[in-house]
């Protein structure tokens, strides 16, 4: 009972982290009179960074010991571990292309604009990719995959037994985060279509870690997925 309420304390701190450290480092950069809405893209990028930074030490602390753990079982079938990893990945790939067909399907049915199937979130990133491809690669496939898994698999998975609860909700939260709040002019509707492919990614990763039992297993196919992106984008531009 001990050990459970730790955990829900620990899970509701990450959940206030995460979603309100840009309100924090926006209230601490007023008190120099830096205001973010000011920043260029390059401060931006470097402001994204710094904080993709603090959240990521402040969850491998948060659940140092479970790393710990889970590293000492991945290097005792390593091998076999990494082409699990692959194997996994290269399913999420067509998962993803599936939904991404699903998403196109509905916007032409509901007769909206197709390019409306681009999140906010992800044109920014992607003009951020293009003008500063180092601090990105860093900040979106490396770090963004290690504090994402540790919160909405690793920290909800210890708060709730249940596995399908949990792999339900960890995505269902995973894939909405990504789209919501949305922009304005945004209908509602878009925005949930927008979200289906982050949901089913975000299921894809729950599924993975509540079968594998490792975190690392469900954030190399998280690091593959985001470092594969980035790469992409890179090589677009």
């Amino acid at each position: 009972m001990k050990n459970k309420l730790i955990n829900i304390i620990k899970l509701l701190v990450c959940m206030v982290v995460f979603f309100s450290i840009g309100d924090i480092s926006k209230f601490i950069l007023s008190i120099f009179n830096i205001s973010v809405t000011n920043l260029n893209n390059k401060e931006l990028v470097i402001y994204q960074f710094i904080l993709s930074t603090v959240l990521f030490i402040i969850f491998m602390l948060m659940y140092f010991e479970d790393y710990k753990k889970d590293y000492k079982k991945l290097k005792k079938d390593f091998k076999n571990n990494i082409s699990y990893i692959i194997k996994m990945f290269i399913i999420l790939l067509i998962v993803k292309e599936l939904a991404g067909f699903l998403s196109s399907a509905l916007i032409v049915i509901l007769k909206y604009d197709t390019s409306l199937l681009i999140s906010e979130n992800q044109k920014l990133i992607e003009e951020f990719v293009k003008d500063f491809p180092i601090l990105m690669f860093i900040s979106s496939g490396l770090l963004g995959p290690f504090y994402e898994e540790g919160l909405f698999r690793l920290g909800i998975k210890k708060v709730i037994n249940n596995k399908y609860l949990f792999i339900v909700l960890s995505g269902t939260i995973f894939g909405l985060m990504h789209i919501f709040p949305l922009s304005d002019g945004i209908p509602y509707v878009v925005g949930f279509i927008q979200s289906i492919t982050y949901v089913i990614i975000g299921l894809m990763f729950a599924y993975i870690y509540q079968k594998s039992d490792n975190i690392y297993i469900s954030t190399g196919v998280h690091l593959l997925n985001n470092l594969i992106s980035v790469l992409i984008m890179i090589n677009l531009y």
